[in-house]
């Protein structure tokens, strides 16, 4: 084959190869959300559905499947056909921890193909309006002198929220009793109603709340203070020196998706996340973008797993 003929034949398998890759999405998209309606994981995937129905023109539909702290769902995902029209949004939580603590028939990176990063958010802790406790050092004081007579909600056993709460609290030296829900809405609730003494979440889910004077924030779990509540403390000028932690949504595909596929989509979703209504949208809500590539994304994802079974071992987290 001359060489004439064979830069033309690379060219032409570049362009089909790109044509089936552009071909994202053929028709509906399902954006399985492994959590309830009403908490920091579903307000983000209704914004991407929007922001990507108006690039693709496609329908982007979001499925809640709550559950096993995002274990539900993402067996959904699991199964799906490889095909680019079934994504998983979950969190930190849902793609770190349920190995760690539920006995799942997956594993994230060989069950499922990482897509992008998109959100990285900061935990708040709340109390209800009318709780006796209007400061992080008294709700402390309680936990410690209380123990699990101090109660809080999560999104479920195994959550982000549940986990970074769960070592707040070991960090304090205490326990406090834990009450799992099927999702950050239905968590959330549960501390308005004081139906929990606390609880822990995204600013994006909590802000709300917050502003309409249902919950009172004590504390951000971030290593600094976070623009959306400038006047909320830090647990670690506080009561917790040098403490930090948060959360971070993604996207991910079944196994198996073509990586063209994979790499259309993350491309799609990098453009549209980082576009300036996107980048508005998600900072009004306490949120900063993110869009690494699915290569980064594995890597994070299993650096993490590590460190969080190590975490999960320390606190002495159990399903149990």
């Amino acid at each position: 084959m001359s060489k004439t003929l064979a830069a033309a034949t690379l060219a032409l398998l570049a362009m089909i190869g790109g044509a089936r890759a552009e071909a994202w999405p053929t028709g509906t998209v399902t954006i399985i959300v492994p959590f309830a309606p009403g908490g920091n994981t579903d307000i983000t995937g209704r914004h991407l559905a929007r922001f990507l129905e108006q690039k693709t023109g496609k329908t982007f539909l979001v499925e809640n499947r709550p559950g096993g702290g995002g274990a539900v769902g993402t067996m959904a995902a699991v199964a799906a056909k490889p095909d680019g029209q079934t994504l998983l949004l979950g969190s930190n939580g849902t793609f770190t921890v349920n190995q760690n603590l539920y006995a799942v028939p997956y594993d994230t990176l060989r069950d499922l193909s990482p897509v992008t990063q998109v959100t990285e958010n900061t935990h708040v802790v709340f109390v209800p309006s009318s709780s006796e406790f209007t400061t992080i050092q008294q709700l402390f004081e309680a936990i410690r002198s209380r123990g699990e007579d101090v109660a809080f909600s999560s999104a479920g056993i195994g959550s982000g929220t549940h986990i970074s709460t769960e070592f707040m609290v070991a960090k304090a030296g205490s326990k406090a009793l834990h009450v799992p829900y099927p999702g950050a809405g239905p968590a959330n609730i549960a501390v308005v109603s004081g139906e929990v003494d606390f609880g822990v979440d995204a600013i994006a889910s909590a802000l709300p709340l917050i502003q309409n004077g249902s919950v009172r924030p004590l504390a951000v779990q971030s290593a600094s203070r976070d623009p959306m509540l400038p006047d909320v403390p830090t647990l670690s000028e506080t009561v917790l020196p040098g403490f930090q932690t948060g959360g971070w949504l993604a996207l991910l595909a079944p196994a198996n998706t073509p990586r063209e596929t994979i790499d259309t989509i993350n491309r799609d979703l990098a453009e549209v996340i980082a576009s300036p209504e996107a980048v508005t949208t998600f900072s009004q809500q306490g949120m900063k973008v993110s869009v690494p590539g699915p290569d980064e994304l594995a890597r994070r994802i299993s650096a993490e797993t590590r460190e969080v079974k190590a975490l999960i071992d320390e606190a002495g987290i159990s399903v149990k």
